[in-house]
C-alpha cells in the first residue's frame, strides 16, 4: 500500500497594518509585524501601498517589485497632504490579502525631548 502526502501551500495571511515609527516635515517611517501565517513558505517580501486623502486610488511608492524588510520610509511628501497605508505580504506561492489600512497620517516635524 502507497501512502501519498499532500502538502498543502498557501498564500501567506495578512501582516499587520503599518505604524508609524517615525514622521518629518516631508517623510513617515513605517513598520508592520510580519504575518502570523506564512502560507507554509518563507515570506519573501512585502507590497506597500498608499493613498492621499481623498482619493480612492492606492499606489505602491516603492520601485522595487516587494520590500525585503517591515519597515519603509516614505520621502517626498507634502506637509499638507494626509495618507493612509496597506501592505501585504508575499510567498513562494503569491501574495496575502492586503493588511488593514493605518489611520490617516500627515507629515509633521517631531519635536525631540527638549533640554532645558
Amino acid at each position: 500500500m502507497k501512502c501519498i502526502f499532500f502538502i498543502f501551500k498557501d498564500t501567506p495571511a495578512p501582516p499587520s497594518a503599518p505604524r508609524v515609527v517615525d514622521t518629518t516635515k516631508h517623510s513617515i517611517s513605517l513598520a508592520w509585524s510580519k504575518p502570523t501565517y506564512d502560507g507554509g513558505a518563507d515570506i519573501l517580501g512585502y507590497v506597500l501601498e498608499m493613498k492621499e486623502e481623498g482619493t480612492e486610488q492606492w499606489y505602491r511608492p516603492h520601485t522595487t517589485a516587494t520590500l525585503r524588510n517591515a519597515e519603509f520610509t516614505l520621502t517626498g511628501l507634502k506637509t499638507t497632504q494626509k495618507y493612509q497605508f496597506r501592505v501585504a505580504a508575499t510567498n513562494v506561492n503569491g501574495m496575502s490579502e492586503f493588511s488593514e489600512s493605518s489611520a490617516e497620517i500627515e507629515p509633521v516635524e517631531r519635536i525631540g525631548n527638549l533640554k532645558i
